[in-house]
Order: C-alpha cells, then structure tokens, then sequence
C-alpha cells in the first residue's frame, strides 16, 4: 500500500526564529518617519561574488517567433508513466529516506558560474545519491552575451551536463515565442521543462507534474511560471496561449496528487517550482510541502501559509537553494532548507568547464571588436550602491544613456521623434562591464540581447502624463518600473501619493506638455507594444518601425562619438512644497542623485522667481526599489510679496561648484491665513447631534487655542497662548484665566499631552525636529526633550496604545507614523488615512480607552476607531467650512467629541 500523507506535517527541524538567526536574514525593522521607504523583506546575507550583472525579474523583449496553434484547453490529462516508469508505484520503505533538493533560479545563461556550482552538487551527491536537481525558470533570456550569441545552446549544455532533471518555465523561456521552445529548446534538454499554468501547451503542461521515485518515494514537482507572463514578453511569441493564477493551479494539482485516489496520480511529495516570488507563494496550501521561487531575483528564505519553506535563491547562480528531507510513514520533514552561496575557491568541474570554454571561445571571437573608448562609464540602478541592476525603480544613468540612443537612431530616419525611453527591463549590463575603458561589441550586446527592432509612436500630451504614471505599480512584485529618459525630458512627482507616483508636470526642451497636443516617442517595439505594464501605449496612435534592431541603433550611438556623452542631471524630481507668503515654508526634494558609482551632487539650492532662497545638504542614502535617493529639505522665509503663481528652480552642485541638475518649475505660494476673528465657542457632546451643548466666549480673537485635561478631573477644557504667555481655565465657561505662565519662544509649535501618566495634560513645544515636553503648567527647563520625524510633518499627540501616557505622531502626506514612546527612532506602526489636504484630528472616538485619527474634510468629519486605513466607522457634519475645530471629552464620558470656535 502507498503510504498517503495527506495534511501531514512538515516541521521544519529549525524553527522560524532560529532559522532565520542561523541563515543571517536580516529582519525588518519598523517604519522610520523619516524613512518610510524602508524595505522590509527578510534578505539572506550570503555573500556573492562581485558581478556586473543585472539583479532582475526580467522584463523581455524579443522579436516574436512563430507560434504553435492553440490547443485545447481543457482539464489536464492524467500522467500514463512518469518518471517513476509505472502506475504500480513502489511504497517508502520502512526506514526514513532522506531526500536533497537542490535548486537555482533565474539563471539567464550565466555559465560560467557552473563548473564550481558542480563540483559544490557533486559533494552533496556523493553524501546522498538521492539528490535532485532542479530549477525555477528562466534558464535561458535575457542571457549572459557568452550564451545569447549562441542561441542559449551553452546554457542548454551545461545544464544537461550537470544532471538537471527538470525546471518550471519562466517568462523568459517565453522570449522568441512558444514555438521556439516547443520546437527547439524542448528537444536540446535533457529534462522536463513544467508550465502547469500555461494553457495552450500541452507539451509543458501534459501531465502537470514530473514526477520521481526515489527508494519508494514519490517526488512531485509542478511547474508554474508568473501570471504576468503576457505583459512582459512579446505577445505576438505566445498566441493561443494563457496563463492562469500559479498559486491556484498548483493547489489544484498538488490537492489531486494527495488526495488518497491513485487514479488521478498520487505522491508522497509536492514540490513547487514557481516563477514568481516568494510574496506571492505564501498563498501555497499545506499539500505542498516545498517551494523553489524566482522571478524577482532575491535572495530570501520564508514559508508558505501552512508552513512550507520557500527558498528563493537570487540569480546567476550566484548561489543555489538546498533542502533536506526525510519522508517515514509519519509523514514529510524539511530538515534544512538554506541557500548556499556560490564557492569560486573549489576545483571547477572540468566536464562542464569544458562545456564553458568552447562557449567562451566562440563568444570572444564575436564580441572582441572595440566599439568605442570611454572615460566615464553608465551604471543600472541599485538598491545598495553596488549590485547594479537591482533597483529598476530608480533613474539610472545607463537607462537615459539607452533612450538617448533610441532618439537618436528613430531621428536618423525620416519620422523623427519627440524623446526616447526605454524600459528598466531592456537594460541588462551597465555600458563598460569590466570597467576597463572600452566598450566592446560583446558589452554592447549585452546591454540589450533580445533583438527588438526600435520604432515610434504617437501619444498625446494626456497620455504622456499617463505613460510616467504608469511606472508606478504598486500591486506587483517591484512598485516601479522607472523609465530611462533622454536628456531633454524632465517631470516632478509627488512621493508622499499613495502609489508613491502622481506626476505634477513634465517638460520637454524646457517647455511644460501639452495634454491636448501630440507628441513622437522613441522606443523598442516590445514597449511601444505596451508591455511591462504601459498599457498606454496601446492607445497610441501612428505606430512605426524603423526596421534597425536595438543593438545596431545602440552600436551606431557609440561610434558617433556618444559613448563618452554619459547623462548628468535628473529627469525626475520628487516634489513637496508648502510655501506661504511671509511664513518659514518647507520644500522637500527626493530623486537628486543617482544610485550606482556615479559622482554625487552634494547640495541643493532654491530660486524662488530668480532669488536665491535657500540651500540644504543632499542625503544619498539609497532607497531600495524606488526613485527616491538624493534627499533634501529646504526651509526658507517665502517674501510676503512673492505671487501666488510662482517659479522655483532646483539647482544641485557637486563639491566644488559644478551644476548637475537644474530645472525649473511652477509652484503655488498660499497667501498668509488669517486670524480667526471670533472668540466664541460651541461644543457638542454627542457624534450624532448637530446642535451644540454648550456655547461660551474666552479669550480674543486671534489667540491660539488649546484642549486639555489640566486639572485631572477627567473633562477637558480649553486654554489659549497670547505671545508666549498660556491662560488655563479648568470649566466651559467665560471669564478669567484660573493659571497663567510663560513657556517657550514665539514661533514655537506647542503640543499638549499627559506625558507622564499622572491624569493631567501639560505642554510642550516643538523647535524644528526636537521636541521639549513640560510635566507641569509652569515655565522653566523642559522634563523630556528628544527628535522625532523629519521638520515640516504635521504632529499629533495621544494615548495610542492605552498605557496612559501620551506620545507622538506625525503625518507626512497622508501616512501617520505613530510612536508609543516619548524617545526618536523608528515608528511602532504606519497606516494611510484620508487625502492630503484633509484636516486631521486626534482623539478616543468611542471610548475604549485608545485614540485614534480621524479628518475633515468640509464640515463633514470622517472617524476612525483603529490605528489604519480604510473606510470611516462614522461620518457627521458639524460646524461650518471655516471654523476653527477642535475635539476633547467635555463632559468625562470617555468620548471625545468636536467643538468649534467662530
């Protein structure tokens, strides 16, 4: 009898929190309020060898094949004879086995990495001939130049060589059509290449499932590449084909491999081999015991819903996934499951060394010829300043150097062009990958190896606005996908939006776009085609092929003297301003500086309508997977004379003097608000009326309100600052002042809080970043002082976890970082409430002890009851547009409840 393992366990021999120590994944840490960029994701700190290649899900761009015709696609049929070679499947043995896995993913025919990789396998064979190979697709695309030049045949052979027994396809399996994989690269293998999700292809599809018999122990491996498969590849390649959820359909399948019925198939183990990344694999059911990830080219290891590991194991390999198991009649145990860095100081092996050297010598013969000599080279993104290629989220000086060239080669023909783009995926190596000063046929073949021709399209200025938009993608594996732009386009965005995009305005040669005219952009096909998610494209009208492959316009754009043209400045600027006449006003800058080994302008300065205004240091610090690095905070004095309509120009300097970039671009100035001219006050104890309880006059006009609880009597009253002077009353009443003292300097923000538990609110007052906190209504030194978020965030103060204790939060945009302790560092927790130019408010709306932030917007109040995002539990009108408003729990039920002042 086969010994069934349906919902059996698979306790990992570590558990989650050792695993992750003994592996050195570094754990996220929470969102900072000055960083709230900061990647999260657990990253294991194997070291890799020192490469130039591209650190990618890889965004492919080949000219289409021919296709097979569709097929039918119906249910999967039910295997005949796998690998095992009969229904009559041998039951495990009595004793354990013990079973190696051995995995790499998103290879893309870095060959020469395999001879010491081989002998690393051949070890782990050696201890256990019950070892398996295999990998997560993309094996072949997007390849290294010493295996693309011949058609990925090198790569083909290696793997052959060292024993792979069988892989899931990966998009780039996809790049020169079904047909050829089918018809050619299918037949060259040596083992099963899996894509149960790929509807239409029987012949990677049919069965779903490789499976292996290993001393009676059935090994299934199911193969299934991204959904996004038909955005990222040329679609004209996969016609007749679909490509469903690869979550679902593995559960699908791995459900009917242990569902007890030999009839359907059945195995002791399920494998997945998934082209997609580990943030999408976690939706595996608990029939799936393993899973092998790719696609975005990380290095990370994690574990599914129900508990199996993932191993993601990078790229190139530069390092490989290994997992130990053992299967007994008690069910599947994942022993280990690591990934192992690549190990250059062992003997490589000289069977497929052999292999390598043939490939080499063939592909230097070809790619020997010096196409230009450089003395400034062009990098790819990155996300630490050093593994180029890993951030195509970022401006990268080799992506604006590619769309130069794309302008250039559409402008040599007669329809000529507006700008030139290109696509983050298209960029495969940086311009000199041996940094050596020449650029080489080969280098440049690298740099773009899919053989799409490059052409134009027209778009209106409308859908230029939505081209840039669309790099912002926030529901897939990366969030943006950052366009490289020719030199004469410039735009600003805004990082703070919720897509972390919102393109404000764009210029070309200088002049603002206009969304009614037309404009020609340069390109590959495969982007003009709208791939990579610019779907745009696909409106736009005029489309024209020049008929000059990508390589040739490229190596034509060296030998006319552009290779040393290496682009300076930024295309793109993140903008926030909120500049008011007469007032201190903030502008923050994001996106000065490239990410890579180009130099660094050091300082930004601002005109405001010609003037100089101000200037601040830029912070370099690189933001993974965003076009954020290169930070600056300007804080200057607007003149009060300074027109609402007003030009800002953004000037950024190297360390001596040398300008980098310098663009200039509209800005509104506010006028300077005016103090509320009434004194009275109308306060409401009920969310639900809209008729005030009490009404009462203190104070003047002018002053500056406050509520607080100053006397521990559980009802909050108000308090006004005239100067530096605060006058507390303790009742909802006119009158005099029951407690008046100096505290802090004019221009103060001042905040109020019960910052040591004691039942009674006090003041504190914040200067620039530093907050100074008071434990009572006195003048003197301040109790507590301490920096928190950044100058120019919005602060909010409350009792957020219900300890007591007042802290702080502040909003930047429309995200709040909440802070349970009175100290600097990072936030406690982060959410997104509301729009931007929303009032917020603070306070415990239902009375359970915690506060909450909620806004208005109008006179229409919109509260929250949780620390996050979502719809409102509650939404009232109350007041009028205008008032002042404030909240406090008036009358000590617990809840607070808003007031106005007219």
């Amino acid at each position: 009898m086969r010994i069934h393992l349906q919902g059996a366990k698979r306790p990992l021999a570590v558990t989650a929190a050792t695993a992750i120590a003994a592996l050195g994944i570094v754990a996220p840490a929470a969102a900072a309020p000055n960083d709230e960029d900061r990647e999260t994701t657990a990253v294991v700190d194997t070291p890799a060898p020192e490469s130039d290649a591209p650190v990618e899900e890889d965004t492919q761009d080949e000219t289409p094949a021919q296709t097979a015709p569709p097929a039918d696609d119906g249910d999967e049929a039910v295997p005949e004879a796998e690998e095992s070679g009969t229904d009559d499947v041998t039951p495990p043995a009595d004793s354990p086995v013990t079973i190696d896995i051995l995995g790499i993913t998103d290879f893309h025919g870095y060959i020469e990495n395999m001879p010491f990789m081989q002998t690393q396998f051949s070890a782990i064979r050696t201890a256990n001939p019950n070892t398996i190979f295999a990998t997560a697709g993309d094996n072949i695309g997007g390849s290294a130049f010493v295996s693309s030049i011949a058609k990925d045949v090198p790569t083909i052979d290696v793997l052959n060589a060292m024993n792979l027994e069988v892989s899931a396809v990966g998009n780039h399996e996809f790049d020169k059509g079904y047909a050829d994989l089918r018809d050619r690269v299918i037949p060259l293998a040596n083992f099963e290449y899996l894509g149960a999700n790929v509807g239409g292809a029987p012949e990677i599809n049919e069965p779903p499932v490789w499976v292996k018999n290993i001393d009676g122990v059935d090994v299934a491996f199911i193969g299934t590449v991204t959904e996004t498969t038909p955005s990222i590849v040329s679609i004209g390649g996969i016609a007749g084909l679909s490509f469903s959820d690869p979550v679902a359909k593995t559960n699908e399948v791995a459900a009917r491999y242990k569902d007890g019925d030999p009839a359907n198939g059945e195995a002791d183990v399920v494998v997945s081999l998934f082209h997609e990344g580990d943030s999408v694999a976690v939706g595996m059911s608990d029939a799936v015991d393993l899973v092998f990830a790719g696609h975005t080219h990380i290095q990370n290891v994690s574990e599914t819903s129900a508990g199996a590991p993932i191993i993601q194991a990078g790229q190139y390999g530069e390092a490989f996934g290994h997992a130990t198991l053992t299967v007994s009649e008690g069910g599947v145990t994942v022993d280990e499951a690591k990934i192992v860095a690549l190990d250059k100081s062992v003997a490589p092996d000289p069977t497929v060394q052999a292999i390598v050297n043939d490939a080499k010598d063939q592909a230097l013969e070809l790619g020997a010829e010096v196409i230009a000599e450089i003395t400034e080279n062009a990098y790819r993104g990155t996300n630490d300043g050093t593994n180029m290629g890993a951030n195509r989220g970022t401006e990268s000086s080799m992506g604006n150097h590619l769309a130069n060239a794309a302008l250039m080669t559409v402008n040599s023909t007669a329809v000529g062009a507006d700008f030139g783009i290109i696509n983050p995926g298209g960029v495969r190596a940086d311009m000199d990958q041996n940094d050596n000063g020449e650029v080489t046929f080969g280098e440049a073949y690298t740099t773009q190896p899919f053989g799409n021709t490059v052409g134009s399209i027209d778009l209106t200025g409308e859908q230029v606005y939505t081209m840039l938009e669309q790099q912002f993608q926030p529901e897939a594996s990366r969030p943006v996908l950052r366009l490289g732009l020719s030199d004469n386009v410039t735009y600003t965005y805004n990082p703070l939006a919720a897509d972390g995009g919102d393109i404000m305005g764009i210029w070309i040669d200088g002049v603002p776009v206009d969304r009614a005219a037309t404009y020609t952009v340069a390109s590959n096909t495969f982007l003009l085609g709208g791939q990579d998610g610019f779907t745009v494209f696909r409106d736009g009208t005029n489309f024209r092929e020049t008929g000059i492959v990508d390589l040739e316009g490229y190596i034509n754009y060296l030998e006319a003297g552009k290779a040393d043209v290496i682009p300076k400045g930024q295309r793109s600027i993140g903008l926030q301003s909120n500049l008011v006449s007469g007032k201190m006003s903030t502008v923050d800058l994001w996106s000065l500086t490239f990410t890579a080994l180009e130099q660094k302008p050091s300082t930004a300065k601002l005109y405001l309508n010609g003037t100089e205004v101000g200037s601040a240091p830029i912070d370099t610090s690189v933001t993974p997977n965003r076009d954020n690095t290169g930070s600056a905070q300007v804080r200057f004095a607007v003149p009060a004379n300074a027109p609402a309509s007003s030009e800002l120009r953004i000037v950024t300097t190297f360390e001596g003097g040398a300008v980098d970039t310098d663009v200039t671009v509209p800005v509104t100035v506010s006028p300077a608000p005016v103090p509320s001219v009434g004194n009275w006050f109308y306060v409401s104890n009920d969310w639900t009326s809209t008729i005030a309880d009490t009404e009462f006059s203190f104070g003047r006009a002018g002053d500056e309100v406050f509520v607080g609880d100053w006397d521990g009597d559980g009802d909050d009253t108000f308090a006004v600052r005239r100067g530096t002077t605060f006058f507390v009353t303790n009742e909802l009443k006119g009158g005099n002042a029951e407690k008046s003292f100096i505290y802090g300097r004019a221009g103060d923000e001042v905040i109020v809080g019960d910052w040591d538990g004691d039942g009674k609110d006090t003041f504190g007052v914040r200067r620039g970043n530093t907050f100074y906190l008071m434990n009572e209504l006195k003048a003197g030194h301040a109790d507590i002082q301490f920096n928190y978020g950044r100058v120019g965030d919005e602060v909010f103060t409350g009792d957020w976890d219900k300890d007591d204790v007042d802290t702080i939060t502040v909003r930047r945009g429309n995200t709040f970082f909440v802070n349970n302790k009175l100290v600097g560092g990072y936030a406690t927790t982060f959410f997104d409430y509301g729009r931007m130019g929303d009032m917020a408010l603070a306070g415990d709306f239902n009375g359970d002890g915690y506060d909450t932030i909620s806004v208005r917007r109008g006179n229409v109040f919109f509260i929250n009851n949780a620390l996050e995002g979502g719809p409102a539990d509650l939404e009232l009108g109350y007041g009028r547009v205008g008032d002042d408003v404030f909240v406090g729990d008036w009358n000590g039920d617990g809840v607070d409840t808003p007031a106005v002042r007219r």
